[in-house]
């Protein structure tokens, strides 16, 4: 390849760092604003769901887990069979993942600012062709969405095309 992605590689990693700032100004780590994303947008998943999603460990999983209902952002509800214990936000989770993804999106303006606005539109028009080229399963699309603001999302996502023979799985 002949283009030179240092200036892509620099730019994607400051502005990742900027987002884990604006996520540790809402007092979340960024594994933390990931699981309350996915069971955000993933009503009722359990642990098994979430673990393969997270890149932890099923017993990382449970622990993580365990600090967010301590922190009184999670509620585990009643068994329910295959899925194991449904996991939803409760109201002052919703809330800090909310603060979560402001930081995000600050970060995110912050990272485009220098672009007029019609820059700003190729730019995600080009990332959205990018994410929809590259095949992955459903469980690998869950992860490259994980610190997404579901609900924004634009419809179709790109993310959501790149699954071979896979319709929406978004829950919004």
């Amino acid at each position: 390849m002949h283009t030179n992605l240092n200036a892509a590689a620099a730019w994607a990693l400051s502005t990742a760092d900027a987002m884990a700032a604006g996520y540790a100004r809402a007092g979340l780590a960024e594994r933390e604003v990931a699981a309350l994303v996915l069971i955000s947008s993933h009503a009722g998943v359990g642990v098994d769901w979430l673990y393969s999603r997270l890149g932890l460990t099923q017993s990382g999983t449970v622990r993580l887990v365990d600090r967010l209902a301590a922190a009184g952002l999670v509620a585990r509800g009643t068994p329910g069979g295959r899925r194991g214990i449904p996991l939803t936000l409760t109201a002052t989770g919703r809330e800090r993942l909310e603060e979560a993804l402001a930081g995000r999106a600050g970060a995110l303006a912050t990272a485009t600012a220098a672009l007029r606005p019609d820059e700003q539109e190729l730019l995600a028009g080009l990332l959205a062709k990018a994410l929809a080229g590259r095949p992955r399963d459903r469980a690998e699309a869950d992860v490259a969405c994980r610190l997404c603001d579901w609900p924004g999302c634009p419809r179709p996502c790109p993310v959501d095309a790149s699954v071979p023979g896979a319709g929406p799985a978004r829950s919004r």
